[in-house]
């Protein structure tokens, strides 16, 4: 059976066929990982050329893009830092040792040629007639002759004042991206009499640097990217630039690739992002991706990014036109944090916290629209289940139950409660005519198990008390899921007068979903085999970068795991022994909670309230109907399909 990763991109190429001008996602679709820290890629023919640090040069197959597969490698004396390759020799720069110059005209049996050393740490390098130009730290730019690979001679430098990480070449300049200092503009026309001509001095800490036309596209650090002209090389100028960053998170900008009027930049933390610099004066951020590590440095060819995501190795992603996700719908209800979700017949219901229960029409996911809150008691709600036109809320004050009929979205009505005797309100679930509400005190965890047969008239069965503090609750027949901050516990409520606690995990479950005979848990995910709830079983896990998670959501062979630290990730789970992480997207706040319709996700986004993300068709296909209407309306030019909304 052809691989999700293989069926993804044969799903990418098919709509790029059929939809020319339709948007596409940016998509994980092969990964190789290396053993030590990718820090930069070079791409010629078929392969990848990989700096690896401490591992040396690692050299992989690229033909097919969704398995990449290492062919040959060389470990060099220090650490790889950069690459660049011309012909039958890689030049890699290669930390305290220098310049080192491989034979890979065998890649599978790439050999030493020379060595040269550098004052600092050699971190960078372009190659250009004869020429190998090594960003060497604190010791600047060394220009090195390699006409002939085995006798290299340093032939000029020049002392920038900052610290040189990166540098390109053209037109007899080499611009040094110079960490402080900025972008270093040096006259190398000359190799002896090389000179600084001119220099901008970024706000950030330039880190990579890319050279089109007259322009320089500076990776700057946390100050994202600037783009400079250089027309004028003793006079460049900035004229526009596009900044990153989150709640939580800042970006810093590694690396920048630029084809076209589209900029590729490593985003360390946050992956890949992809700029609109068709007007450099106005740079736009069009599409973002995040890898499991921290990218280092990028390259694109043949429709696909190559990412050196250093620990997570070499990272590979479907461009198409990179407009998914997209945020397409937002609004923030009167209530402060929204911690919980739920979507029934194009009506979110959201649980606010201190607040009410608000009550979201997302027909028109582009505007939904708030149409009532009703209070939580004197409490508020943290948690919400829907069903038959009842709302049932965890309350995050009192703790215990609260039930509303919600038959009329305009005018919800409180009908029956049930306040348990001790702790707050964590989460609640339903199954059958039963509620399981989870409560915590002391940092302990409160089941009780509620009958809401009559709905006006809850009343409890049973109770258990669990020592750990409970993060989420799942059910699936009469197994109960308690996601707790150091434990996955598991319990046998048949009896629902005396649940018990059958099985466990001793790892942190703070956000648990059940499909079949498997559980997910996060932080990292793991995949439980609970086909013998007595007698769970890991089958599978996958890190979760910068995790801190909240909650996890299942769909068509994906798990989604909303994060604390902003960000929504995405795993393919169709093998559950083996997860493997498409794409990490960027969010305004933390992640509580997630619900999954119609092909979007509705994200609880704390106190950015309730966020509809549409993934693209490839993540989650849309309904069929949809599919059908829209893909005729869309040829027939009536119909935006990334916007799901008629052309005007």
């Amino acid at each position: 059976m052809p691989s999700r990763q293989s069926q993804l991109l044969a799903g990418l190429l098919g709509l790029a066929l059929l939809f020319p001008f339709s948007a596409s996602a940016l998509i994980t679709v092969g990964a190789a990982d290396t053993p030590d820290s990718a820090e930069d890629i070079a791409l010629i023919g078929g392969l990848a050329y990989v700096a690896d640090g401490t591992s040396g040069l690692r050299i992989i197959d690229i033909s097919d893009p969704t398995a990449p597969s290492e062919v040959g490698f060389y470990n060099t004396l220090g650490a790889a830092l950069g690459v660049a390759v011309v012909g039958d020799v890689a030049y890699v720069a290669d930390g305290v040792s220098g310049l080192r110059l491989i034979n890979v005209s065998d890649p599978t049996t790439p050999f030493g040629i020379s060595t040269v050393s550098t004052p600092d740490q050699a971190r960078g390098v372009d190659v250009v007639d004869g020429f190998a130009y090594v960003a060497a730290g604190v010791s600047g730019l060394r220009l090195i002759r390699v006409s002939n690979p085995s006798a290299p001679s340093e032939r000029g430098d020049v002392d920038t004042p900052g610290f040189a990480n990166r540098v390109a070449v053209a037109g007899g300049l080499a611009y040094v991206a110079d960490g402080s200092a900025g972008l270093r503009v040096i006259d190398v026309s000359n190799p002896a009499q090389a000179a600084e001509i001119g220099f901008v001095d970024t706000p950030g800490a330039a880190r990579g640097v890319a050279i089109v036309g007259g322009l320089a596209y500076v990776a700057d650090g946390t100050a994202g990217l600037r783009v400079i002209d250089v027309s004028n090389p003793a006079a460049p100028v900035e004229i526009g630039f596009a900044e990153f960053g989150s709640f939580n998170w800042q970006s810093a900008a590694r690396d920048v690739f630029v084809v076209g009027a589209l900029a590729y930049v490593a985003d360390d933390n946050w992956g890949l992002r992809v700029i609109d610099v068709s007007d450099p004066t106005t740079p736009v951020e069009i599409g973002a991706i995040g890898t499991p590590d921290e990218a280092f440095g990028v390259e694109v060819a043949g429709g696909f990014a190559y990412v050196a995501d250093r620990r997570s190795g070499l990272r590979v992603i479907a461009i198409g036109e990179p407009s998914f996700p997209a945020e397409i719908g937002s609004v923030v209800p009167p209530g402060g944090q929204m911690l919980g979700i739920a979507v029934v017949d194009d009506i979110a219901y959201a649980a606010n916290a201190p607040g009410p229960l608000n009550l979201i029409d997302v027909a028109n996911p582009e505007a939904p629209t708030i149409l009532s809150g009703v209070a939580v008691g004197d409490g508020f709600a943290i948690d919400v289940v829907v069903a038959n036109g009842l709302a049932y809320v965890s309350d995050g004050w009192r703790g215990g139950l609260k039930v509303f009929d919600v038959s009329n979205p305009n005018a919800p009505l409180p009908i029956g409660a049930y306040d348990t005797p001790i702790g707050v309100g964590r989460g609640v679930a339903l199954e059958a005519n039963r509620a399981y509400v989870v409560d915590v005190a002391a940092n302990n965890a409160y089941l009780t198990i509620i009958d809401v047969s009559d709905p006006t008239a809850p009343a409890p069965l049973g109770t258990l008390f669990v020592p750990d503090d409970p993060r989420d609750i799942e059910v699936a027949g009469e197994i109960v899921y308690l996601g707790l901050s150091n434990s996955l516990a598991i319990i046998d409520a048949s009896d629902p007068t005396a649940p018990i606690e059958i099985g466990s995990l001793p790892f942190p479950a703070p956000g648990v979903a059940v499909a079949g005979d498997l559980a997910y848990t996060a932080d990292p995910l793991r995949v439980i085999d609970v086909w013998d709830p007595a007698n769970p079983l890991e089958v599978g896990s996958s890190s979760l970068p910068a995790s801190f998670s909240r909650a996890v959501a299942l769909a068509d062979g994906l798990a989604l795991v909303g994060s604390s630290s902003s960000v929504l990730h995405v795993f393919e789970v169709s093998d559950p022994t083996a997860p493997f992480y498409l794409a990490g997207f960027e969010m305004a706040h933390q992640v509580e909670g997630l619900a999954i319709a119609n092909g979007l996700v509705f994200v609880a986004n704390s106190n950015s309230g309730l966020r509809i993300i549409d993934l693209g068709p490839e993540y989650l296909p849309e309904p069929q109907a949809w599919t059908m209407l829209a893909s005729g309306a869309a040829m027939l030019g009536l119909l935006d399909r990334r916007r799901r909304r008629p052309l005007v």
